[in-house]
C-alpha cells in the first residue's frame, strides 16, 4: 500500500526527522502513524515490555504534526522507512506492507479523552531524576551481563516510582520525556490522567505511561 502525505513547513519535516532519529537511538522498530484531517500523530516507543514475561513499563512518545488533509487511517511502519522518506521539501511518500509489525507496544490504544489535570513537574526535576535512573542502571549491572539480566535491572528501575511527583508515576517517564527531547529548560511539564494512563505534556512532545499499581501486602 502506497501513502504520501506533505507536512505543513519544512521546519516540520526537519523535526519530525530529528524525532524519529531519536526513537531509533532506541530501538530500530516501529512507529505509529494516526492520520485525522490535518493533524499526522506520529507514536513511538521509548520503553516497553520486549516480552509476556518482562516487567518493564510502557513510556509511549507522541508527536503531532500539520499535513495536508487527509481521510482518517492508521499506519504501522518501520521508523527508519518513515524518516528515509521525508523529502527536503517536506513530501512524504512510502510504501506500507501489507503485514502488521511485530512491537508489542502497537497495540496499546491509550485513551484521547478525558484527561484529568494532576499538576505540573519542573522539567529540570525530570531530567535530573532520568540521568540519576540510566546511572543507576549502568552502576547495578555487573560486567558481561547477559540480555535478561540487563533488561530485568532496567525494568527495576524505570518500573520504580518517581520522585517527581507524589503518585502512581514510574521513572519511565523521565527517562522517555529525556531521551525524545521533549524537555525544554526552565519549561514546567503538566501531569494528566485517564483511567489507567498517565500523560506528561511539555511543547515538545508527550509521554504516556500506565500508572504503577499499588501492591497489595
Amino acid at each position: 500500500m502506497q501513502i504520501s502525505f506533505e507536512l505543513a513547513s519544512v521546519e516540520a519535516a526537519n523535526d519530525l526527522k530529528l524525532y524519529l532519529n531519536r526513537l531509533l537511538r532506541i530501538d530500530e522498530g516501529a512507529v505509529k502513524l494516526q492520520i485525522s484531517g490535518d493533524v499526522l500523530a506520529v507514536w513511538g516507543a521509548a520503553i516497553w515490555p520486549k516480552s509476556i514475561t518482562d516487567p518493564s513499563p510502557t513510556a509511549l512518545g507522541l508527536r503531532t504534526f500539520r499535513i495536508t488533509p487527509q481521510e482518517s487511517s492508521t499506519y504501522e511502519v518501520g521508523a527508519s522507512l518513515l524518516s528515509n522518506s521525508i523529502a527536503d521539501d517536506g513530501k512524504v511518500s512510502l510504501e506500507v506492507a501489507d503485514t502488521r509489525l511485530q512491537a508489542a507496544w502497537l497495540g496499546q490504544t491509550p485513551p484521547r479523552a478525558d484527561w484529568e489535570l494532576l499538576g505540573e513537574i519542573t522539567a529540570a526535576a525530570l531530567e535530573n531524576e532520568a540521568i540519576d535512573s540510566a546511572n543507576e542502571v549502568t552502576d547495578s549491572t555487573p560486567l558481561n551481563s547477559g540480555a535478561l539480566v540487563v533488561d530485568k535491572i532496567r525494568a527495576a528501575v524505570w518500573g520504580s516510582q518517581s520522585k517527581t511527583w507524589d503518585g502512581p508515576l514510574p521513572k519511565a517517564a523521565s527517562f522517555a520525556m529525556l531521551a525524545l527531547g521533549f524537555l525544554s529548560p526552565l519549561e514546567k511539564v503538566t501531569l494528566f490522567r485517564s483511567g489507567s494512563w498517565l500523560r506528561l505534556t511539555s511543547s515538545r512532545g508527550h509521554v504516556l505511561v500506565k500508572a504503577l499499581v499499588k501492591s497489595v501486602d
